[in-house]
């Protein structure tokens, strides 16, 4: 009895302090949010009370790093003094777990005021005063998420800057592909593998793809002039317009400037004067999260100088300017990278799913998969 005591008295007292206990295991898709109400001049203090280990925290004002002067970070703590109404918007704290990713620890919606609301005669009045209430969690994301079908909640990546992957022609690979979905016959073609780009060009999202045109892709135009083929069978095309007069060819590297080439029925799509349906977003970043091929139609003739390049987005900055179109996505346990296109380390993907891209599991858990699936003990 006495031990049963000690335990409610110590739940009472975390429930006091305002601690929220949780579970290593748990996952971060539940991020606690307040609101919080300010006469103008007071000091602002948000800290987070999940009471656990944060790595690399970062304090977040509008979506942007905040670096105003006026305030000071002290790990989970941001104080900053005197605000105005221009201080007044959304808070938040972001941190790296021990998988290197990155989520959404607690954000706050700050409210200055020049006078205090009066509040309901049910409410209390500390609820207006320099008082944080607990709400339930709210998404802010964007709605145009891509991140692989694994979440529907996103921001446009910070910090990211444009940078440029060249490729010299001369060492693409001479080969033959059939271009067209009407005529069988192969075509000579030169291709460049995937792995050039490390099998992902996920952050190459409204971005330029630049190359020489060919002879053959100059005066045949109604098929395409370069192919993107991914891993799984999806191939989608660009085709040369018939205003194009240029040896040059730059291809926006969104959906909008790319065809579906393998699809025989496509329901919903628009189809263009090329006979092919338009790509939706989420089949273009299927594609270049799992990029595995890229095919120019025709030969060059000389590859001197021939060179295609790639805009890229990158951590460093190489004086380009900065890359606003990478989303990043608060991936589930289990997934890493901008767009939840990999697994994180202790995990691998089982495609033997409901789901066409499969899904990342814990290896001890894909083992025992394997062990039920040929009756090992």
């Amino acid at each position: 009895m006495r031990r049963l005591l000690v335990l409610v008295l110590i739940g009472v007292f975390h429930l006091a302090c305002g601690y929220v206990i949780q579970s290593e295991e748990e996952d971060h898709e539940y991020a606690p949010h307040y609101d919080v109400y300010l006469l103008e001049g007071k000091q602002l203090t948000l800290a987070d009370y999940t009471n656990k280990k944060l790595y690399y925290p970062n304090w977040y004002f509008e979506g942007r790093l905040l670096t105003d002067p006026r305030c000071r970070v002290t790990q989970i703590n941001l104080v900053c003094h005197s605000v105005s109404r221009h201080d007044a918007g959304l808070y938040e704290l972001v941190a790296t777990d021990r998988n290197d990713r990155r989520y959404l620890v607690m954000s706050a919606n700050v409210h200055v005021t020049r006078d205090v609301p009066e509040p309901r005669a049910y409410e209390p009045v500390s609820r207006f005063v320099e008082e944080v209430e607990r709400m339930p969690a709210r998404d802010r994301y964007y709605d145009d998420c891509f991140c692989s079908g694994i979440t529907g909640r996103c921001r446009m990546a910070e910090d990211l800057y444009r940078s440029v992957h060249n490729f010299n022609l001369s060492s693409a690979e001479p080969t033959e592909r059939v271009f067209s979905t009407t005529d069988s016959t192969p075509e000579r073609c030169v291709a460049i593998p995937g792995s050039v780009w490390g099998g992902n060009l996920v952050t190459s999202y409204g971005g330029y793809l630049r190359f020489p045109v060919t002879n053959e892709c100059y005066v045949e135009r109604k098929k395409p002039c370069v192919i993107l083929a991914d891993k799984r069978g999806l191939a989608i095309g660009h085709f040369l317009s018939p205003r194009h007069d240029t040896r040059e060819l730059s291809v926006h590297m969104k959906e909008s400037s790319w065809r579906l080439l393998n699809a025989t029925e496509v329901s919903g799509t628009e189809s263009n004067t090329y006979g092919a349906p338009q790509v939706d977003k989420f089949t273009f970043m299927s594609v270049l999260s799992h990029i595995h091929m890229v095919y120019i139609r025709g030969q060059y003739r000389s590859h001197k100088d021939s060179v295609l390049s790639m805009d890229l987005a990158s951590a460093y900055d190489e004086g380009l300017g900065k890359v606003n179109t990478v989303e990043e996505c608060l991936c589930h346990r289990g997934y890493a990278g901008l767009s939840c296109e990999r697994c994180e380390k202790g995990y691998a993907r089982n495609d033997e799913t409901i789901s066409t891209n499969g899904v990342c599991i814990s290896l001890s858990e894909l083992w025992r998969s394997i062990k039920r699936k040929y009756n090992v003990d």
